[in-house]
């Protein structure tokens, strides 16, 4: 039926069954989560929008901690830019971890980076839309800026070609890269669509009948030796949550599973259809 059918269109994982998925009262988020998605000047699919969970966050705090202290800024000093709104719930994440100067607004980015009005910063973070070339696009602007920036990203784009054309220049010119990978896969906010009577969902993104793991992407420039040397020192991998690499080879290798067979795919889109309901 219809359900069906726009479950299949947003292409989202809503979880194993009601028992296990976390999902606050009348379709809100634990975490203060919008509860639907508001009108934007732009178009974009539904799908682009989710909001990034409170803990990808606090992965990446320490690393940010020791850049600022680079900066000779504290965390609530340190300008840090997210180009892509989704509902604002990243600001108001990053607000409580006590980064209080977020610039993430309802803007069109790609209008803003046309009009060279990208607003001052002294790092991006940032989780771009998944679809088309946002990913590739905004790792370009990412490394072009010349700016320390961590993304959140599918596994996947690291083995993408223009992943290696950027990151793999000739003669030493390559920028550094590293990986943050969290031991348990982040869970989205999906707020809800109120002209179709959808509620949000916390939501793990899938392409291909395939989940998506998404992590974090650092590149800190000329402060990447020593905050990854200070993230190793103190061993900031919060308590397990999380772990760092600085070889993509050294990645785990769970998101190159073969893709389902169809009789999978179709189970997939079956339990997107009635978590959608």
């Amino acid at each position: 039926g219809g359900a069906r059918r726009e479950a299949m269109k947003r292409k989202w994982k809503a979880g194993p069954g009601p028992a296990k998925r976390r999902k606050g009262r009348d379709g809100v988020g634990s975490n203060g989560d919008p509860a639907v998605l508001s009108d934007r000047p732009w178009e974009s699919p539904d799908e682009d929008h989710c909001e990034t969970p409170k803990v990808a966050y606090e992965h990446i705090a320490p690393i940010l901690d020791c850049l600022g202290r680079r900066l000779g800024k504290k965390r609530h000093d340190l300008k840090l830019y997210d180009p892509f709104f989704c509902e604002g719930t990243a600001k108001k994440h990053l607000e409580s971890l006590g980064f209080a100067k977020v610039h993430n607004e309802k803007e069109d980015f790609y209008e803003k980076l046309r009009l060279g009005e990208i607003p001052e910063h002294d790092v991006l973070v940032t989780n771009p839309p998944f679809s088309g070339k946002h990913c590739e696009q905004t790792v370009r602007f990412a490394v072009r800026s010349g700016k320390p920036f961590a993304l959140l990203l599918p596994s996947f784009v690291q083995k993408k070609k223009y992943f290696s054309d950027i990151f793999k220049a000739p003669r030493g010119r390559s920028p550094p890269v590293a990986f943050v990978v969290p031991s348990q896969a982040y869970r989205f906010w999906a707020p809800g669509r109120a002209d179709r009577g959808i509620k949000g969902v916390f939501t793990q993104p899938v392409a291909f009948g395939k989940p998506l793991e998404c992590i974090w992407f650092l590149c800190l420039f000329d402060h990447h030796k020593k905050c990854l040397k200070s993230w190793r020192k103190n061993d900031t991998g919060k308590g397990g949550a999380c772990r760092l690499f600085t070889d993509a080879a050294e990645l785990p290798q769970t998101f190159t599973k073969k893709r389902g067979n169809p009789r999978q795919r179709a189970k997939v889109r079956k339990l997107l259809a009635e978590a959608r309901g």
